[in-house]
């Protein structure tokens, strides 16, 4: 599983996770976008797809890897809403 980051913006950047995701064109299996809200902290939202363990850990890596050390998201299920602020 690999996630690609496209920065749209010094603040938002586009996140598409997918198994045989390499380059920008390639199929992906889910998307969500990241917020940037300091030098090394952001919020996750709008994610959509199949998301499981290996997307979060994809996700967790490219975002290690662009210098972010704090992201923080909510998750809805069962219509309760679950925040998480974790350090990565």
């Amino acid at each position: 599983m690999r996630a690609h980051l496209n920065r749209l913006s010094d603040e938002i950047w586009l996140i598409r996770i997918g198994e045989k995701f390499e380059v920008f064109g390639d199929p992906y299996e889910a998307v969500c976008t990241f917020i940037k809200t300091g030098p090394d902290s952001g919020r996750l939202v709008g994610l959509a797809g199949v998301f499981n363990k290996r997307s979060f850990l994809a996700i967790r890596e490219s975002l290690i890897s662009a210098g972010i050390t704090k992201v923080e998201w909510e998750r809805v299920k069962n219509s309760a809403v679950k925040h998480h602020n974790e350090s990565i």
